[in-house]
């Protein structure tokens, strides 16, 4: 009895070691991936682009902080301050991340009123992470009960905050989709509906990588309730894939809008951007002052010839006749002149 028992407790830890082995080497290669990628960021900004400003962006401080909480979390002791520390960490990159796509959102290369798109209940969001995201399970000895609890808790906080986000993206898009629409009356000029209908693709583009972002997060909280009920151990691998590859989705996304944003720093557009303004110029001084003067005056002449009362009126008329007797004494000119021509060579 004790031998079988010895077996079995030796192969429960050899079991626990190698899961905690895997998902180490899960973890941490994430986090190698995010570094290597955050250096190699900051090589190109400062020495090749010349753009070191860049760097400072909140969605790289987000990479950073997050590639570094797995460092943190198998290569320091075990103890209630490095929980802590992981655990701050986590919120302030959280805080990186939604100030960001609030940055986005608001930007005034969009809208001139961005107010409107604004995540205004940020602080609540904030709130809801600081008490979702607390390392209870990992500092207490918590019982299973609580754990499928927390992860409920953890399903309704995701998608009331997807919800929110969400809702401003839409406001964004449906702002942008209408002024994409052509302007019919003017189809050869290079407008700046162009720029809209640019914006209008890479957002409702995020707003896709965002959902799929939101699907996997859920699929990440699940499988950790099956894992409780069903005790099967490959979904501690499956729930830690699912819950980088959301947050990997995420990072897209924002790195989509960052370039959208910054694209002339990397000598993207700017080309366009010249031959736009330049169109609009020549278009706006040239062609539509003098168009809309001609229209102005036909229609002014129209009126007062259809009206034929008053002052003004009567100038117009006279104006007009005595226009047409210099007309008819040229033409009587040039006629006489052309007769003294003949007579002279004859």
């Amino acid at each position: 009895m004790n031998s079988t028992l010895n077996t079995q407790l030796a192969d429960n830890t050899n079991s626990i070691a190698i899961t905690y082995t895997l998902l180490t080497i899960i973890e941490c290669g994430f986090s190698a991936i995010g570094l290597i990628f955050y250096l190699v960021i900051f090589i190109l900004f400062h020495f090749y682009y010349k753009c070191p400003s860049l760097i400072t962006k909140e969605i790289f401080t987000f990479i950073l902080l997050y590639s570094l909480k797995p460092i943190l979390k198998y290569y320091l002791p075990f103890s209630l301050i490095t929980q802590l520390t992981i655990y701050c960490i986590g919120i302030i990159s959280f805080y990186f991340l939604v100030t960001y796509i609030n940055r986005c959102l608001t930007s005034k290369k969009i809208s001139e009123n961005p107010i409107n798109f604004e995540l205004v209940h940020r602080n609540y969001m904030y709130l809801i992470f600081l008490l979702s995201s607390f390392p209870l399970v990992s500092t207490f000895s918590l019982s299973e009960k609580y754990v499928f609890s927390l992860n409920i808790i953890n399903i309704i906080l995701v998608i009331l905050l997807y919800r929110y986000v969400n809702a401003r993206f839409l406001l964004l898009l449906d702002y942008l989709k209408e002024k994409k629409v052509t302007n019919s009356a003017i189809p050869d000029i290079y407008l700046p509906y162009m720029k809209a209908h640019y914006y209008y693709t890479t957002f409702s583009s995020v707003q896709m990588v965002f959902f799929d972002s939101f699907i996997i997060m859920i699929f990440h909280f699940s499988s950790n309730i099956i894992y409780i009920l069903f005790k099967l151990r490959f979904l501690c691998y499956v729930s830690l894939l699912f819950g980088k590859i959301s947050v990997f989705c995420l990072v897209f996304g924002c790195l989509m809008l960052f370039y959208s944003f910054n694209k002339q720093s990397f000598g993207m557009g700017k080309n366009e951007m010249n031959d736009e303004e330049i169109n609009i110029a020549k278009f706006t001084v040239i062609d539509v002052d003098i168009q809309q003067d001609e229209k102005d005056e036909i229609s002014v002449r129209k009126k007062k010839d259809k009206k034929g009362k008053g002052k003004d009126d009567d100038s117009y008329v006279k104006i007009d006749a005595e226009e047409t007797k210099d007309v008819e004494k040229d033409k009587e000119n040039n006629n006489k002149g052309g007769e003294e021509t003949e007579s002279l060579n004859k």
